[in-house]
């Protein structure tokens, strides 16, 4: 399995903190999941994957580490090099544009997932 990138430890913007005054965020926690999607496409060949929603951008820059062209896409503004994106409508993408597509930590905030 690959090494977490170093990106994944950090946070740019910061956040609240937790009751030992450590600044915490779920931006900062590359989860278990995350390291099995790694891992999975660590096993590929390289290609281009849709990371949406990409949140702090952990995985697009994991996936990059891992040799990925990786295009991070979130209906938030805050990270550079993002396309905004909205999981709810239409995708500002052609058709068979990626050989993979990642969606962690973002279908459970869409009303009408199967939509």
């Amino acid at each position: 399995m690959p090494a977490e990138p170093s990106a994944i430890s950090r946070d740019r913007r910061g956040g609240p903190e937790d009751d030992s005054g450590r600044e915490f965020t779920h931006r900062l926690n590359f989860t278990g999941y995350q390291r099995i999607v790694l891992e999975m496409l660590s096993e590929q060949p390289a290609g281009r994957v849709l990371d949406i929603p990409a949140g702090g951008g952990q995985m697009a820059a994991a996936l990059r580490e891992i040799g990925h062209e990786v295009v991070a896409a979130d209906i938030n503004d805050h990270e550079d090099g993002f396309v905004h994106a909205d999981m709810t409508k239409p995708l500002p993408f052609e058709d068979e544009s990626f050989d993979a597509v990642v969606c962690l930590e973002g279908i459970e905030h869409v009303l009408d997932p199967h939509a």
